[in-house]
């Protein structure tokens, strides 16, 4: 049998990742250089960084235009249909028809369903997957319900309210000038294409290194809660400024005892933010070398994220590790295993201090961390999503 031959389309990555989205896609990159050989189709960013090469690989990017991408960070808040268009213009979308007539892959996996429209329209009969994770149609219909909790002051979202709507026009001219289609009738396809036989899930996968690295681990017995983000997220920064602000005293409050450690990329925003004020029990860690360190040294993965998908990952890394987690339901989203399996959602500050009473007893987050581990593993293993890779392949 002859060797696969995959074209991986993203909107970011970098090997190693520096977020829950490139940690994604790098798990993806891995597990697919295991069937086949992959290239990697990117915009080329200041985060895209490939630093240690991968097997079975290559990795071709284009240039983007330097407006559009300090423009960026609005779309992290009011997301749209069509995210590849913020990078791909006329030489982009040229370079891309030119990389799939000369690698000629057997099968294009996108996670935007611009792209999709893309690959039909110039490429008829040629096979791609959607990565369903990223819909993005139905984030945007999520989103738009939720964006301005992100904002502390109106006067604020209203402003950046009117350049995204200005933006947002231009990008549907874009789109409609390159596949010469309305913008009812291409959001009609992107819905339409959300609901076909072409979406897959690819869940996330830990490799059997990851187990192995958290194969002994110890549970303190004040349960010690930690979380792991990038800062210069918005959806993290902005959904901890607020837990720490309105939620965190009422449950320092019941467990006077109980410490946050806070850490990741860029946790130096959330120290300017509160101005050196000193919150009770919570400790900002500059970012460590590995996840991996804080993990074993805590017992519950707290996050208080509301909105936003790169968080899902950590929660996951949590699961794996045998740890317990308390999230929001936002945080938590796809993930179906209960309580007593190590995972607990919560809308309200009550909700969390129960779970918490839930887990504060040692023998309880032991019994519950081991069954979530073999749920991962059963779940969230190479060995067991291999087999649906091939099978989609």
């Amino acid at each position: 049998m002859s060797e696969k031959r995959i074209l991986l389309v993203v909107n970011k990555f970098s090997y190693p990742p520096v977020d829950g989205g490139t940690a994604a896609v790098a798990s993806l990159v891995d597990l697919l250089s295991k069937i086949g050989k992959v290239s990697v189709f990117t915009p080329d960013t200041p985060k895209n960084t490939v630093k240690n090469e991968i097997s079975n690989i290559e990795v071709h990017s284009f240039p983007i235009d330097t407006e559009k991408n300090r423009k960026r960070f609005l779309f992290q808040q009011f997301f749209i249909p069509l995210q590849a268009l913020q990078y791909i213009d006329e030489n982009g979308l040229s370079l891309f028809r030119r990389l799939v007539e000369e690698f000629v892959p057997d099968v294009i996996i996108t996670n935007t369903p611009f792209l999709s429209l893309l690959i039909e329209k110039s490429f008829p009969g040629l096979k791609y997957i959607l990565r369903s994770e990223n819909i993005e149609y139905k984030i945007w219909e999520y989103r738009s319900e939720v964006s301005a909790e992100g904002f502390t002051e109106k006067i604020k979202f209203k402003v950046y309210s009117r350049i995204v709507r200005r933006y947002e026009t231009k990008v549907w001219q874009k789109a409609e000038k390159i596949l010469h289609i309305s913008q009812r009738e291409l959001t009609e396809i992107i819905q339409a294409i959300g609901n076909s036989q072409k979406v897959h899930y690819l869940p996330y996968a830990f490799p059997d290194t990851f187990f192995e690295q958290v194969k002994y681990i110890d549970y303190n017995d004040i349960p010690r809660l930690y979380f792991i983000g990038a800062f210069d997220w918005a959806p993290n920064f902005y959904s901890m400024v607020k837990f720490l602000s309105e939620e965190w005293e009422k449950i320092v409050t019941h467990f006077p005892s109980i410490q946050y450690i806070i850490t990741g990329k860029k946790v130096e925003l959330l120290r300017r933010y509160f101005g050196g004020r000193i919150l009770k029990n919570v400790v900002l860690l500059d970012s460590p070398p590995s996840p991996i360190i804080v993990i074993k040294n805590s017992d519950i993965l707290l996050s208080p994220v509301k909105w936003g998908s790169g968080v899902s990952i950590k929660v996951l890394e949590a699961l794996a590790a045998g740890r317990c987690v308390i999230a929001t339901v936002e945080s938590a989203r796809d993930i179906h295993i209960g309580r007593e399996c190590g995972l607990a959602t919560y809308s309200t500050t009550d909700e969390l201090i129960e779970h918490l009473s839930f887990f504060i007893d040692k023998r309880i987050r032991r019994k519950a961390g081991e069954k979530a581990k073999e749920y991962m593993i059963n779940n969230h293993s190479y060995r067991s999503v291999m087999p649906l890779l091939h099978s989609l392949l």
